[in-house]
């Protein structure tokens, strides 16, 4: 709830939560992420729409709900903030991204844009496998599967997950 920075831990302004338990938090590039009670929230500087509240042009200082039009009623279970974009993980395994797409790090078929609310990612690679984990980097994006299988999107000039001065964009399935 404020722009000052903050010296010692200090409680995140959670008004909007309605006393909801908090189960997940993560933090990417001047932006948060929380789950609470199956709920997304997040807070932060919007550009690029990675706070995911349809909006990339202002700061939310509270932790405020996300724009959920494209869940379906999905239980949100993890978050994970990358560089300029976020990844959601719902319980039935499916992937939901927003925020900044110039490498394909939102996993939207595309290198372009900024998506400003919650995605459903390209499956095309998955095989039918449901995902477990997600994380956000700058700018890629990683899953993992049940059966331990990694995915990676984004960034990708050194390899899956890599980063170097001449970034391409991948989709890529890592196993033994």
């Amino acid at each position: 709830g404020t722009t000052t920075n903050a010296l010692v831990a200090t409680p995140i302004d959670t008004t909007n939560l309605s006393d909801k338990t908090v189960t997940n938090v993560t933090g990417g590039e001047m932006h948060s992420l929380l789950v609470a009670e199956g709920s997304a929230f997040s807070c932060g500087f919007n550009g690029h729409g990675r706070t995911g509240l349809g909006d990339e042009n202002s700061n939310t200082l509270i932790a405020t709900p996300i724009d959920a039009m494209n869940l379906a009623g999905a239980t949100v279970t993890q978050t994970s903030a990358g560089e300029r974009h976020s990844l959601l993980l719902t319980n039935d395994g499916e992937v939901y991204s927003f925020g900044d797409n110039s490498y394909g790090q939102t996993g939207l078929g595309t290198t372009w844009g900024h998506t400003l609310v919650a995605t459903p990612i390209g499956t095309t690679n998955l095989n039918g496998q449901t995902i477990t984990q997600v994380a956000g980097g700058e700018p890629f994006s990683l899953s993992l599967d049940g059966d331990g299988v990694g995915y990676s999107l984004g960034a990708s000039d050194v390899g899956p997950g890599g980063r170097g001065p001449g970034r391409g964009t991948t989709s890529a399935r890592c196993s033994d």
